[in-house]
């Protein structure tokens, strides 16, 4: 597991499992850095990379085994902040910002492209569910079904 924590400023990554107090043996690495982690949205991992989303938009891919750093970006820049986690459909991943854009970019193995904003109208702070080869979005008053 890749968990942040201390509002943003930490990042551990946890083997899972074991019996007792397993706060030192299971930690495998950890990192320290005003805003590496997030406060809120928690990691999407898969293939053994972690895709942490910070509050601000900074994307950061680590190896989940090492913690190394493969690859940042940032997400446009805005006052407005990321409640909602990342998700990973095929090489796209999806984040949400509170104001209601919806980000799409493509992940690589060195690079993150930003294909599309969506601006959804509302407050989006849910994670979209990617279902059924479309999209389902939360907003603050609608459900929306997005399809390609």
């Amino acid at each position: 597991a890749v968990v942040p924590y201390g509002r943003g400023d930490y990042l551990a990554g946890v083997r899972l499992g074991g019996e007792g107090d397993v706060t030192q043996s299971a930690r495998i690495w950890e990192k320290q850095g005003r805003g590496l982690g997030a406060d809120v949205p928690t990691p999407a991992i898969r293939d053994g990379r972690a895709y942490v989303l910070n509050d601000a938009g900074g994307i950061t891919c680590l190896a989940v085994e090492t913690g190394d750093e493969l690859w940042s970006s940032e997400l446009p820049r805005n006052r407005n902040r990321f409640f909602s986690s990342p998700v990973l459909a095929g090489d796209k991943l999806y984040a949400a910002r509170e104001d209601g854009v919806i980000f799409v970019g493509r992940v690589g193995d060195d690079d993150f492209e930003l294909l599309a904003e969506n601006e959804m109208g509302e407050s989006v702070i849910a994670v979209p569910v990617p279902i059924r080869n479309g999209l389902l979005v939360r907003g603050q008053q609608h459900l929306f079904w997005i399809e390609p």
